[in-house]
């Protein structure tokens, strides 16, 4: 069976409207402002994504931690709701890439590999 490796790339717009749209409610409340950074946080044996928001007409800046399971469903989400078609049978995970969140996608022997990481 081929392998096949996907890579969709959000911008900051795309992902506060995930986080804030999502069933999931991977945070209680989205703060106002753009997203300014997103970084990969380590507490323990759990991994979050930490986002830093600014809102320039409060001049205020605001940070919420994102379980990355919460991350990922949150973007999963977005993308069905946007028509972005997504395998079924495949291992999906989030990855930061030059600041942007990523979704991975591996299909195939890749899945498998994948999932052993």
């Amino acid at each position: 069976m081929p392998n096949e490796f996907r890579r969709l790339t959000f911008h900051n717009d795309e992902v506060k409207q995930a986080i804030a749209d999502s069933s999931a409610r991977p945070v209680s409340k989205v703060p106002g402002g753009d997203i300014t950074l997103i970084k990969p946080v380590q507490d323990k044996d759990d991994h979050f994504y930490e986002l830093s928001f600014f809102d320039y007409g409060k001049n205020k800046e605001e940070n919420v931690r994102i379980a990355e399971g919460g991350a990922l469903s949150a973007i999963i989400e977005l993308c069905i709701s946007t028509k972005i078609p997504l395998p079924l049978e495949s291992q999906k995970t989030l990855r930061l890439v030059d600041q942007n969140l990523c979704l991975d996608i591996f299909m195939g022997e890749a899945a498998a590999l994948a999932a052993a990481e």
